[in-house]
């Protein structure tokens, strides 16, 4: 096991309780994880590692931010992402943020059958779409999409994706 792997499984550990605990990532914790992975990619492998956590920094971001402005993710999980980056590179961090997704699904779906309140998130997809065809303002799309939607820790299944990834479990790209 290498010292990426131990650290970014400890970042996303930390993250997932954090987010469980206050519904927050810190930024510290953020930044603490962005400076380590950059750090050891260019002890690791000088420029060449500088260059690999600074487009994994990139990917995370971008992806992630993508999943942001459509509400599926908070700020802190975009920051998160984008830190992670630099600890995974581009095609992990591409691997973990797809799985993550994918179990949010699922677990979103079980959610559903579960729970009643849980069926606004099918409303909210049928209400977009609504939204998409008018063409509202901005602004009041995305106070309604923060007013109505469910929030569920993104960070647990974030956690979970780092582990099947760095397990060597699932390698998609």
């Amino acid at each position: 096991m290498s010292i990426l792997t131990l650290g970014i499984g400890t970042f996303a550990l930390a993250a997932a309780v954090w987010d469980v605990m206050t519904r927050r990532i810190p930024n510290p914790l953020c930044i603490i994880g962005c400076a380590g992975g950059t750090l050891l990619h260019g002890f690791a492998d000088g420029w060449n590692g500088l260059f690999h956590a600074g487009a994994g920094v990139a990917a995370g971001f971008i992806l992630s931010f993508v999943l942001y402005v459509f509400g599926a993710v908070g700020a802190g999980d975009v920051k998160w992402f984008a830190a992670a980056g630099t600890m995974a590179g581009v095609h992990d961090i591409m691997t973990i943020l797809i799985i993550s997704v994918l179990q949010c699904g699922l677990i979103g779906a079980v959610m559903y059958l579960v729970k009643p309140s849980f069926r606004n998130r099918l409303q909210y997809i049928a209400i977009v779409g609504i939204f998409v065809a008018r063409a509202p303002s901005l602004n009041n799309f995305l106070a309604w999409r923060k007013a109505s939607t469910v929030r569920f820790p993104f960070m647990v299944s974030a956690a979970a994706a780092v582990i099947l990834v760095e397990a060597n479990v699932v390698q998609w790209f």
